[in-house]
C-alpha cells in the first residue's frame, strides 16, 4: 500500500473436488487486516490425490472476486500440485482470456521447497545427524512447475520458485508490478534486505 495506495488485494484459497471446500475466498480489499484474518482462518488438510482444483481456483479469481472495471487485474497462482490433467484445456483457455481483458495470472511454484522439507524429514528419519544430501527433484514436481510455467505463459506472466522469504516478497512485487517498477521499488526492495 505504501507502493500503490489504491491497490486491492483479495486472496482464493482451493483445494481439491471432495475436500472439505474447494475453493474460499476474502473479496479484492484495501484492508489488510481482513486478508490477515483470512490466512489465520486457513489450515492445510484433505488430499488423496496429487492433483488439486486449479480451474476452480483460477475461475474464483476471475469471474468471482469485484475486480474494477479499468483496473489492472493480476493474479498470483501459488502451487504445489498441478491441475487435474482434464482440466488444463480450460485453464489455458482461462487464463488467455484473462489476459485479453487486461489481466495477468503469475505463478509462483513450491515443489522445491516441498520437496526439500519432505527429503530432508526422511534423511534425518533414516540416517540421523549425516550430513544431508538431496535427492533429485522427483518427476511429478518437475511436471507440476512445467504446468505452472504453462499456465503464466498464457496468462501473459511469469513463473518464479519459490526462495526465502524475502525473495518471495520481491518476487511478488516484481510480478504484480512489472520489472519496470524496479527502479521505483528499489528503496522499498532494500529493507526487505
Amino acid at each position: 500500500h505504501r507502493l500503490v495506495p489504491t491497490a486491492r488485494v483479495g486472496i482464493v484459497a482451493y483445494r481439491d473436488r471432495e475436500d472439505e471446500f474447494v475453493t474460499k475466498w476474502t473479496d479484492l480489499s484495501f484492508h489488510t487486516s481482513k486478508l490477515q484474518a483470512f490466512l489465520a482462518s486457513l489450515t492445510a488438510s484433505g488430499g488423496g490425490d496429487f492433483e488439486e482444483a486449479v480451474l476452480d481456483a483460477l475461475d474464483a479469481a476471475v469471474n468471482d472476486l469485484a475486480w474494477r472495471r479499468k483496473s489492472k487485474r493480476v493474479i498470483v497462482l501459488v502451487g504445489g500440485s498441478p491441475p487435474h490433467a482434464w482440466d488444463e484445456d480450460e485453464i489455458h483457455q482461462l487464463a488467455e482470456r484473462f489476459r485479453g481483458d487486461r489481466g495477468q495470472i503469475n505463478t509462483i511454484d513450491v515443489t522445491k521447497e516441498l520437496h526439500y522439507r519432505h527429503d530432508l524429514g526422511m534423511w534425518r528419519a533414516i540416517h540421523g545427524s549425516k550430513t544431508y544430501e538431496p535427492s533429485p527433484l522427483p518427476e511429478h514436481y518437475l511436471e507440476t512447475a512445467a504446468s505452472l510455467r504453462e499456465i503464466a505463459r498464457r496468462g501473459g506472466g511469469e513463473m518464479v520458485q519459490l526462495g526465502e522469504n524475502r525473495q518471495l516478497v520481491r518476487e511478488i512485487l516484481e510480478l504484480t508490478f512489472g520489472a519496470r517498477w524496479k527502479k521505483e521499488m528499489k528503496q522499498y526492495l532494500e529493507e526487505l534486505s
